[in-house]
């Protein structure tokens, strides 16, 4: 059988890795898993999504990923999410306001490109969903370091909640981990079936039924 990536929001009131609700971690190790999906006869072209775990808590190869905003969030929700208050980050109140501290959009939008420069490809995933229309995923990895937040994030519509798990947002700008593929820790990432993971369901755009043919 082969082994397959936890999910923090199926998972999220057993899990047992050295991860703490509602925290603000030091710069520390990361690895950021890259979703890229191409469908068939789609003008969007390549969408991205981003997942993260802290390199310390990979010891097998089904080790916990969390979704990681990288745009979608404004100012207020960084700031609770830095308190470890719960956030939905499709929810605008009076509060809402995109007044970043100086520097900190530039060193985001830097970071991202980073992602795109240092990505390793770890896996590759078709879907034909006829003959007609297929899926590419391409799965790619980026050992970084930086100071991230995480907090509870619970998004519903109307009464139904949509998603519910733990989330990674940078509180700065991060940079590359060299280091990391002469590590033990970079077997299991390699080696990792990410096809078990719904990689979109933390996006409003996208919602939980685009991955539910791979479950």
């Amino acid at each position: 059988m082969q082994n397959k990536i936890i999910l923090s929001f199926i998972l999220l009131l057993s899990f047992t890795c050295d991860i703490l609700l509602s925290q603000v971690n030091d710069k520390t190790s990361y690895i950021i898993i890259s979703f890229e999906m191409k469908r068939s006869k789609d003008p969007k072209g390549t969408q991205k999504f981003y997942w993260i775990t802290p390199t310390d808590s990979i010891k097998r190869t089904d080790f916990y990923l969390f979704p990681l905003y990288l745009s979608e969030y404004s100012k207020d929700k960084l700031e609770k999410c830095g308190k470890g208050d719960t956030i939905d980050v499709f929810t605008h109140t009076t509060a809402t306001n995109y007044n970043f501290d100086k520097g900190y959009p530039e060193a985001i939008d830097s970071s991202i490109l980073l992602l795109d420069k240092k990505k390793i490809k770890v896996q590759t995933i078709t879907i034909e969903w006829t003959k007609e229309f297929k899926e590419d995923i391409n799965v790619y990895a980026t050992p970084i370091t930086g100071k991230f937040c995480n907090c509870l994030q619970r998004h519903l519509t109307g009464k139904k909640v949509d998603f519910k798990g733990l989330v990674f947002i940078p509180l700065s700008g991060f940079s590359f981990d060299d280091n990391f593929w002469k590590s033990d820790q970079s077997k299991k990432v390699m080696f990792a079936n990410y096809a078990s993971v719904d990689f979109s369901s933390h996006l409003l755009l996208y919602g939980k039924s685009v991955r539910t043919k791979l479950e």
